[in-house]
């Protein structure tokens, strides 16, 4: 038994190696189309109400609020709401309230996190579609009119859009550009097929009166973190009209992690939610994503005189992820060598695995809270 445990490995790898390729053949199936908006100019603009949940983002808030009164749209037909959730630096002295578009500024008072932020915000807010838009994240001048065109042409209860991670080339940043690449492709595969995986707050839009039907964040609100995640499965399980606009003038850019530690104490954080939110393909989808860089390593230490079937199964996992990665560059408009993509997927094989097991353990912190 113990002799034919390599083999007994191999099969097992490859099994799961063309489980994987039938579940990516599929999603480039997907991310083969592209989305469009109506080219027809809007007779009627309807009313948006942006709600930016911020905390201790001074250094990032203004660009945002800039990004936002630059937006080709009609200034008396959209909002911004500021929810300043408890920061403890200056973030409320950089909103002015004053300029144009009409900017609010809420301060959240008795419960803290994001949840209670968006929740304040959609009570407070006059339009019945609602963005919400991290402190730290900048758009383009046309994601207000796409967002509006998109309602126009097939309403909906819930907007998935895409987000892409600012890069300096460091190769800290460009490991998580590279990753964000990768979920988002899985978002919006999922999405298309109708059936939408993940979800990311930092960018989307959802109904108001939908949101209120559905009580909100009710049953959610103990974690701190998932907003996006628990948002998205309430509105799967209401059999509400989810839908996905992955065009470049959606695309939020948010900042990555700046050190190590930030990074990995923001990966434990969403390890954390998809472990509280996962159903479904959120569980398989995971749990194959990490048993298969897991086994791929085991059969690299069994079989290393064996370098050509090492190297055939290492590529058998790289290359289709890679297409699918690099599938997803002009919606993000990010253009990485497909060399560095594999170069940063083998060190996901590592560090993934290592993140999943930890979360178990480690409950990090967000902003000075505990997740």
């Amino acid at each position: 038994m113990i002799e034919q445990l390599p083999w007994v490995l191999i099969v097992g790898t490859a099994l799961l190696l063309a489980l994987q390729l039938f579940v990516l053949l599929n999603a480039l199936k997907h991310l083969l189309g592209h989305d469009e908006l109506p080219t027809a100019a809007l007779s009627h603009a309807p009313f948006i109400s942006v709600i930016v949940p911020a905390r201790n983002e001074a250094d990032h808030i203004r660009a945002l609020l800039d990004d936002l009164r630059a937006q080709d749209y009609p200034t008396d037909r959209f909002e911004v709401i500021v929810v300043d959730d408890g920061s403890e630096d200056s973030t409320q002295a950089q909103v002015h309230p004053s300029a144009q578009p009409s900017v609010r500024l809420l301060e959240l008072m008795g419960a803290a996190g994001k949840k209670a932020a968006i929740e304040l915000g959609v009570s407070n807010a006059n339009g019945d579609i609602i963005v919400i838009t991290d402190a730290d994240g900048r758009c383009g001048p046309l994601r207000l009119k796409s967002v509006a065109q998109a309602w126009r042409s097939a309403t909906f209860d819930l907007l998935l859009m895409p987000i892409a991670v600012r890069s300096d080339n460091s190769f800290l940043q460009e490991l998580q550009a590279n990753e964000q690449a990768g979920f988002m492709a899985v978002a919006i595969a999922s999405a298309r097929a109708g059936n939408a995986l993940i979800g990311n707050g930092a960018n989307m839009a959802f109904r108001r009166s939908t949101f209120q039907l559905l009580d909100g964040y009710d049953g959610n609100r103990q974690f701190v973190s998932g907003d996006d995640m628990f948002l998205l499965r309430k509105m799967q399980m209401a059999n509400k009209t989810v839908i996905c606009l992955a065009v470049p003038e959606v695309v939020v850019h948010v900042p990555a992690a700046s050190s190590w530690k930030s990074f990995l104490d923001q990966r434990l954080r969403w390890a954390g939610k998809m472990k509280a939110t996962g159903s479904g393909g959120m569980k398989l989808l995971p749990a194959i994503a990490l048993s298969l860089p897991v086994m791929l390593w085991a059969c690299t230490v069994v079989h290393l005189s064996q370098p050509i079937l090492v190297m055939a199964l290492w590529g058998a996992w790289l290359v289709p992820i890679v297409v699918i990665t690099t599938s997803i560059n002009e919606t993000i408009n990010r253009k990485p060598s497909p060399f560095a993509v594999a170069l940063d997927l083998v060190l996901f094989s590592i560090y993934a695995p290592v993140i999943a097991v930890l979360s178990l353990m480690h409950k990090p912190t967000w902003k000075g809270r505990r997740t």
